[in-house]
């Protein structure tokens, strides 16, 4: 009898084995088959960078909401807008090396000498209040203006040691050949106009006519004159429209289109455009405090940083939310409402010219109000969204790659796992289908 022969086992047979660990792979949302555990590996030199943007936003976004930015006029002497116009029209005589100009809109003045022998300026009552001599600066601690000139509208209490005609006290302010101080003489001492201002705001009118202070040259004495002007305040109504008509395009844009995601990037990279350079202009104001300046100057890094993330994150949508939120905030806050006086002031104190103050503040306060209201719609929509379970429909991203991947239309269940263990060292998937009942022998 011939021996009988072993019928075949009905399991499917295993894979060949390379001396590898075969590894199980899953279909993502494209259609592309991934290894478990694995995906798109972001690149290492751009992962590094992003994640120390990330962390300097969220710190610095905390900062902004637990101690907001001061205003421009808490520094004495200086405004960062106004209806008011100081000039200087002349020195008599005229002296070589001697130069004095107005440097904020508020009328502080700057006197440079190059000059041989001390200046001495003269304070309310005539007094010697400060001194340039030999590379120094000095101030009279005994002038009545030393005390007074500690507010803009000269709000102090009497100094009892204050003293006119007592001998000047100098004490040492800086070195050099330049002095800034604020002097009340050159300009209007009340917030409230004059009484023909009043009247007639929008008509132009001459404040003070004429200020002197005193000056002596190495024994000589000069004079420099000027006058105060009132500038009318421009109208509102075109900014207001201009704000109005980007609130209305960027929300009817973000409705109706279809790339609304798309549409947030372009409009917070416009935001920080319009936002970095006006803080420029703002920051190189001439005769800004050194407060102002570091508020400005921080502002203007973490918009820089926001856009410099909203550059590289391109992994995926819910990650550009942090910086286009950043630009947002900064924008509306910083950009717009903090500098909302731009729209109803004659001047401003930038170094760009005042019509793009004035339309910058419009576009930071529409576009920032909007971008939050969008980002935030954007989280309550992603954090509402039920979580993927197996099994259940994709997006319509992953059905058009169902015509090069037909795995990647839905998720692979258990039935489907012996078609997917492949070996390690293999980049195409190599389903092991199971014999048909024909090639089975008896």
């Amino acid at each position: 009898m011939p021996p009988r022969r072993s019928e075949p086992s009905r399991s499917s047979p295993s894979p060949p084995s390379t001396g590898r660990r075969p590894v199980l792979q899953w279909p993502d949302t494209t259609g592309s088959v991934l290894r478990q555990g694995q995906g798109r590996a972001p690149d290492r030199r751009v992962a590094g960078p992003l994640r120390w943007v990330r962390r300097t936003i969220i710190v610095v976004v905390a900062l902004f909401v637990a101690g907001p930015a001061g205003t421009a006029d808490a520094h004495v002497g200086w405004v960062a807008t106004s209806d008011y116009l100081t000039v200087v029209n002349g020195i008599a005589p005229a002296i070589p090396g001697l130069d004095v100009t107005v440097v904020d809109l508020s009328g502080t003045l700057q006197l440079h000498w190059t000059g041989s022998g001390p200046v001495i300026v003269a304070g309310y009552a005539g007094e010697p209040y400060l001194r340039l001599a030999n590379g120094r600066v000095e101030r009279n601690r005994r002038s009545p203006a030393t005390s007074l000139n500690r507010d803009r509208f000269a709000n102090v209490d009497a100094d009892p040691q204050a003293d006119a005609k007592a001998e000047p006290v100098w004490e040492a302010v800086s070195t050099g050949t330049t002095v800034i101080w604020h002097d009340h003489r050159t300009h209007w001492m009340s917030n409230a106009p004059p009484p023909d201002v009043q009247a007639h705001p929008s008509r132009p009118a001459m404040v003070i006519p004429e200020w002197q202070i005193p000056l002596d040259v190495d024994g000589q004495a000069v004079t420099v004159s000027g006058y105060v002007a009132w500038v009318p305040p421009p109208s509102k109504a075109p900014w207001l429209c201009t704000g109005g008509g980007w609130l209305v395009v960027v929300a009817a844009a973000m409705v109706v289109g279809v790339w609304r995601q798309r549409l947030l990037v372009v409009a917070a990279a416009l935001l920080a455009v319009v936002f970095l350079s006006d803080s420029v202009g703002w920051l190189i104001a001439s005769g800004a405090p050194p407060t102002e300046r570091v508020h400005d100057a921080i502002w203007i890094a973490v918009v820089a940083l926001a856009g410099l993330a909203l550059g590289l994150l391109r992994a995926r949508p819910v990650d550009r939310l942090l910086p286009v939120g950043a630009i947002a905030l900064v924008g509306a806050v910083v950009g717009g409402i903090g500098r909302l006086a731009a729209l109803s002031h004659a001047r401003v104190a930038s170094a760009l010219p005042d019509w793009w103050c004035r339309l910058s503040t419009t576009t930071c306060v529409t576009l920032g109000l909007v971008l939050g209201a969008g980002v935030v719609f954007r989280l309550v929509i992603t954090i509402a969204a039920p979580p993927k379970r197996p099994g259940a429909t994709v997006s319509s991203g992953a059905r058009r790659g169902a015509a090069d991947d037909p795995c990647g239309s839905r998720l692979l269940g258990p039935d489907d796992l012996a078609g997917r263990l492949v070996d390690d060292g293999s980049r195409k998937s190599t389903p092991v289908r199971e014999p048909s009942r024909a090639h089975r022998r008896p």
